[in-house]
């Protein structure tokens, strides 16, 4: 944490502030009752989810099926076993606590990696830091493991900035033992060429260790058979119900439903083709951090647009890359970036929340996709400067700029 105490007055507020908030919404979480949620023919609690990852880690020690339906709480655990093992902590801490440490950790590790990244103006990353504080409440309030994911690969832009590939490699694997898509972000090593031998080398090692380390506390038989349970879970939770995303607006706005996986496999183009303009530039360091830093932007927002399953509180991932990309830009074009900023503010962050009449708050995020749509914005804007070669040539060096 010193390196919020040692940077600003901004920073060191910042830090307080997503404190309080952690702990305001863990005592609404405590005193508020049962809460009704749509679809749901009965009241649950408003912490759910994190029941459900509290109870995961006394089914694993118990052996007990982590992937089917109990009277501890609603809806099933869809994480790895391994996963299942670093929720042990929460559960032999009381409710209360866990739940404190839990919502601690889910704001705070994104603030924290923001701090690790090189290459981004104190000013405005502070400034926009306020935009994730508010976005990250949103996913907060539904105890979400949204925080804990973008801090994660937060913390792995910042590891391959300095080079440090083992510990890149280590961050990525545990963000998709979470969730799945975070190792769609193995793709940034193609930045660094050189490293992706050693990439590989630390990936399989620490692929073993991570699928292996619940054998620990279990045995072999009934990890394997979790391990199953698990990817047919995935694979039967991938179905064709649109939430807030690209294929949602889309059929939102047009009243065309898109076929799914050829707009995954676009999108997905989209996405890789920056990559090969990459490898044929300048190999500066410099240069390297900065499309590490803006690929990394991209692909954090990429991973919510395209997964037809997100959620309202995913979209704190999608926003921690908007204020990754825009706390390192210069103001070259300030009209527009603060109208993409204003329109994210407006709609994106603000849209579900009791500042807009509940009418108004579903016509916005479900009706209208407004959501989906300024992210969209934002992150077409963020994959034009992709394709962009003099910005980052005009970009001033990382020592003076790494506060």
């Amino acid at each position: 944490m010193s390196s919020f105490w040692e940077s600003s007055r901004a920073a060191r507020f910042n830090l307080i502030l997503y404190i309080c908030a952690a702990v305001a919404v863990t005592l609404k979480h405590w005193f508020m009752g049962p809460v009704s949620i749509d679809r749901i023919d009965f009241p649950v609690a408003a912490y759910n989810n994190f029941l459900i990852f509290k109870w995961s880690g006394f089914n694993l020690i118990n052996e007990l099926p982590l992937y089917i339906g109990n009277d501890l709480h609603y809806d099933l655990f869809k994480y790895s076993p391994t996963c299942a093992m670093g929720f042990l902590p929460f559960y032999m801490l009381p409710t209360e606590i866990g739940l404190l440490l839990w919502n601690m950790l889910n704001l705070l590790l994104p603030l924290w990696a923001l701090h690790q990244i090189l290459g981004l103006n104190a000013k405005s990353r502070n400034i926009l830091a306020l935009f994730l504080l508010a976005e990250g409440i949103t996913s907060l309030l539904n105890a979400q493991s949204n925080g804990l994911v973008l801090g994660l690969l937060l913390l792995a832009i910042g590891a391959l900035q300095r080079e440090k590939t083992g510990k890149a490699v280590f961050w990525i694997l545990i963000s998709g033992f979470i969730k799945i898509f975070g190792w769609v972000f193995f793709l940034i090593f193609l930045i660094r060429p050189k490293v992706i031998p050693k990439a590989i080398l630390y990936g399989g090692i620490y692929t073993i260790i991570l699928v292996l380390a619940p054998l620990a506390l279990v045995n072999y038989e009934y990890l394997i058979s979790e391990y199953r349970w698990w990817l047919l879970l995935l694979q039967q939770d991938s179905g064709t119900y649109l939430k807030l995303s690209f294929m949602g607006w889309f059929q939102a706005w047009f009243r065309v439903l898109p076929p799914k996986n050829i707009v995954l496999i676009l999108g997905l183009l989209v996405q890789i083709f920056p990559l090969w303009l990459f490898l044929r530039a300048k190999k500066d360091a410099f240069l390297q951090s900065k499309q590490i830093l803006r690929y990394g932007a991209s692909l954090l927002v990429w991973a919510v647009l395209f997964n037809h399953m997100s959620e309202s509180a995913t979209y704190v991932i999608a926003i921690g890359g908007i204020v990754l990309f825009f706390s390192g830009e210069a103001l070259e074009r300030p009209s527009v970036i603060w109208l993409i900023l204003g329109g994210v503010l407006a709609f994106a962050i603000l849209g579900p929340t009791d500042i807009y009449p509940k009418a108004i708050r579903y016509w916005i995020v479900e009706r209208a996709q407004l959501k989906a749509f300024t992210v969209l914005i934002a992150y077409l804007y963020i994959l034009r400067s992709l394709y962009e070669k003099g910005p980052l040539e005009k970009s001033r060096p990382l020592n003076e700029n790494i506060k």
